[in-house]
């Protein structure tokens, strides 16, 4: 297998109070090196027999442990807006130097919209470029993006990019979608497609995976659970090598300037992007919400980790997962200066 214990131990350990999935994935080589649904439970208890008490309490918990998350397939929320963007960049429909005019914190394109607009956080930016909306996650940008670019080119975008088809991984997860029919045939859907909402749904390693390929300067690896599988590209070029380190550039600036900021920790050269997928079927609908950050260290682009978790209306956001990730790169940090310290030593001892 191509998991790394200690690694997926790690990341088990900084999440298993919570409920959602999370994966590494080396970039380089598509070599998945964790892989965790949290929180989880004991599976020989079901061979070997349970205590009552013990059973009731695994059944009756609601965070639902027995629920493989990292098989199934979440909106992504704003985590989806690079993946936007390389397909706008790679069609030539996206200008990144180009502003956009954005007033106040909603927008509808037009009376066929009716009541619907999309919504933004931020409103003391009225000229937007792709730097701008990206540090700042602002959906009306993205909405515009899309909207101007055509359904016929976001899907053919998207679809090139792995969603709508078969995931190609050992591990049977649930295939990524446009939407519920494959189509993007309502202009509003198609907004809100490319900010993550809507009706796409990804997985969590083909999440990973395309953020590998911005890490991987454009090339999307196919993504390993066996140890001897062949390492080959799966998306020979999801974006040129410029236009990667453009996302490079961006995804660092979010922690630097923007939705990440408390991660920009010592030691580390983090770059990434948060995601709050809202998860209700009107506007007016308190509904609960998915925190997402997807990330990498800069200076040591090897590992690529993407983390879900639910239920983070309850804790502030998607700030709560870029806290749980910074705890994770502390932890990284103490395994890696240990692994040295073991390695001298054994070298002095030699």
């Amino acid at each position: 297998m191509t998991i790394d214990v200690k690694l997926q131990k790690q990341l088990y350990n900084t999440l298993k109070d919570e409920a959602g999935t999370a994966a590494t994935i080396n970039p380089k080589t598509g070599e998945v090196t964790s892989l965790v649904s949290f929180p989880a439970f004991d599976p020989n208890d079901y061979v070997l027999g349970f205590k009552q008490s013990d059973y009731e309490a695994l059944s009756n918990n609601k965070l639902n442990p027995t629920l493989n998350r990292f098989a199934a397939s979440f909106s992504p929320g704003s985590v989806m807006k690079p993946i936007s963007a390389a397909v706008g960049l790679e069609h030539g429909k996206l200008n990144p130097n180009e502003t956009k005019t954005i007033t106040g914190k909603s927008w509808r394109k037009d009376d066929s919209w009716g009541n619907y607009s999309v919504t933004r956080v931020y409103e003391q930016y009225e000229k937007v470029d792709l730097e701008t909306a990206m540090v700042h996650s602002d959906n009306i940008y993205f909405a515009m993006m899309a909207t101007e670019m055509g359904a016929e080119t976001f899907t053919e975008g998207l679809t090139r990019l792995g969603f709508g088809q078969e995931f190609p991984f050992e591990y049977p997860v649930a295939d990524s979608q446009i939407s519920n029919s494959g189509d993007l045939n309502r202009e509003v859907l198609l907004a809100d497609s490319a900010y993550g909402q809507g009706e796409v749904l990804m997985n969590i390693v083909h999440l990973a995976s395309l953020y590998g390929g911005i890490v991987n300067d454009g090339t999307v690896m196919k993504p390993l659970l066996r140890a001897n599988e062949e390492q080959e590209a799966w998306i020979d070029q999801m974006v040129s090598q410029e236009n990667a380190k453009l996302l490079q550039n961006l995804l660092r600036k979010v922690v630097t300037e923007g939705t990440a900021k408390s991660i920009n920790i010592s030691g580390n050269k983090i770059a990434g992007k948060t995601g709050t997928a809202e998860l209700k079927t009107s506007r007016d609908e308190e509904g609960a919400e998915n925190g997402f950050f997807v990330s990498y260290d800069q200076s040591n682009p090897e590992m690529v980790l993407a983390i879900m978790v639910e239920g983070v209306h309850n804790h502030g956001g998607s700030g709560y997962v870029v806290d749980l990730a910074k705890q994770f790169y502390k932890k990284d940090n103490h395994i890696k200066n240990s692994a040295v310290c073991e390695q001298r030593c054994f070298y002095l001892w030699w």
